[in-house]
């Protein structure tokens, strides 16, 4: 999965250095992109449709690593910074998915509003 995902993402990469209509999309419409796909991906759980709900996921991803390619041009973002800063959220608010904890679903919840408000106060 981690090769697929590489590769997708210097695809996207790719595309923004050489699609016309790649180069003049916008911050903006690349976001409005996503926000249609995700749409979709509502609209097939809704119609519980497995197979278009597969194609959907597909294209968010798609358009989510094209908000990512944009982000990074024209503010400076580092992709892999974002995904690792992503990674150290997760940690941070959910660390005992990494231990082997059986906790319920009330006082998971009670962890991670915990978690996420300390993470404020900071």
């Amino acid at each position: 999965m981690k090769e697929s995902f590489t590769e997708l993402y210097g695809i996207a990469q790719k595309n923004r250095a050489n699609s016309p209509w790649m180069k003049k999309m916008t911050l903006k419409g690349m976001t409005e992109a996503l926000k249609g796909e995700v749409n979709e991906i509502l609209d097939a759980v809704e119609k519980e449709d497995i197979t278009n709900l597969h194609e959907e996921l597909g294209d968010a991803l798609w358009d989510l690593l094209n908000v990512i390619v944009v982000a990074e041009e024209q503010h400076s973002f580092e992709g892999k910074k974002i995904i690792n800063e992503a990674v150290q959220k997760v940690r941070r608010r959910k660390p005992w998915i990494f231990e082997n904890h059986n906790y319920t679903e009330e006082e998971e919840l009670e962890l991670w509003k915990k978690a996420k408000a300390e993470e404020k106060n900071e």
